[in-house]
C-alpha cells in the first residue's frame, strides 16, 4: 500500500529535518497571528515571564517569542523526539522534555506558567478536553491560554491537501506516511473548555497556510484567561 497510518510522534520525527522548510513553503503564520492576537494579554517583553509551549516541534513559536524577549523562561514539550532535537540544536528554550500529551500529565507544578500556548498540536490529538485541562492546571491565576484548531475543511481545501501530498508522493517516491488528523468545530471546543476555568474566551479565524495554488487552510485560534485551576 502506498498510504499508511502512523503515530504523529513518528511522522513528525521523520519529518523534523525538513518541517522548517516546509512550513516557510506553506506559508505558515501561526505563530505571528497568536503572538498579535495576545498582545493585549501577555507583555511579551517582561524578563520574568514565563511561557510554556505545548506541542513545540521545531521550536518555531517559541523562536518567535524569543525575539522579542531574550530574557524569557521558555519551556517546551513535544511527543517526537526528531522535533525535539532540531528544537533543542536552536538553543532558543530554558527546559524542554519529551513528553506524550494523549498519556502523560504535563511535567510541570500547578500555576507555573503565565502563558501556555500550543500552535499547529490540537489536530492530532484525540482527547482536546484533557489536554486543555492539565494546560489549565499549570498556568497561574490570571495566566492566559491560546491553542490552535483546525475546523472541517472545505471541499477545495480538501482537494488541495490530496495535491499536496500526491506531490510529496511524486517527489519522493515513497509510501505516504499520514498520521491521524482531527477537525473540530468551535461549537465543540466550546463544549471541551467548560468548566475548565477559563474565561474571557476568544475565538479568531485566519489563514493558517497555503499548501498548494490558491489554496488557504483555515484555522481558529483560542485564546482565554485562566480565572481558576482544575481539580
Amino acid at each position: 500500500m502506498f498510504f499508511r497510518t502512523v503515530s504523529a510522534a513518528q511522522k513528525f520525527s521523520e519529518w523534523s529535518d525538513s518541517y522548517d522548510q516546509s512550513m516557510k513553503d506553506y506559508k505558515w503564520c501561526g505563530p505571528d497571528v497568536m503572538m498579535k492576537a495576545l498582545a493585549d494579554r501577555v507583555d511579551w517583553c517582561r524578563p520574568d515571564l514565563k511561557i510554556l509551549d505545548v506541542g513545540i516541534g521545531t521550536g518555531l513559536l517559541s523562536a518567535r517569542i524569543r525575539q522579542d524577549n531574550k530574557a524569557a523562561h521558555i519551556a517546551g514539550i513535544d511527543v517526537a523526539e526528531g522535533m525535539i532535537a532540531q528544537c533543542q540544536g536552536k538553543n532558543i528554550v530554558d527546559d524542554l522534555k519529551l513528553v506524550d500529551l494523549e498519556r502523560e500529565a504535563l511535567p510541570y507544578d500547578d500555576h507555573e506558567f503565565d502563558a501556555v500556548l500550543s500552535c499547529g498540536v490540537f489536530e492530532f490529538i484525540e482527547n482536546p478536553q484533557a489536554v486543555i485541562k492539565e494546560m489549565v492546571r499549570v498556568v497561574k491565576p490570571g495566566g492566559v491560554i491560546a491553542f490552535t484548531t483546525e475546523p472541517s475543511s472545505s471541499f477545495l481545501s480538501k482537494i488541495s491537501r490530496l495535491w499536496s501530498a500526491l506531490l510529496y508522493l511524486l517527489s519522493s517516491f515513497r509510501r505516504f506516511e499520514r498520521s491521524k488528523h482531527y477537525e473540530r468545530e468551535k461549537e465543540g471546543i466550546e463544549q471541551a473548555i467548560a468548566d475548565t476555568g477559563i474565561s474571557e474566551m476568544q475565538c479568531l479565524e485566519f489563514t493558517a497556510y497555503r499548501p498548494g495554488r490558491g489554496s488557504r487552510i483555515k484555522y481558529h485560534l483560542f485564546t482565554g484567561v485562566v480565572s481558576h485551576t482544575t481539580t
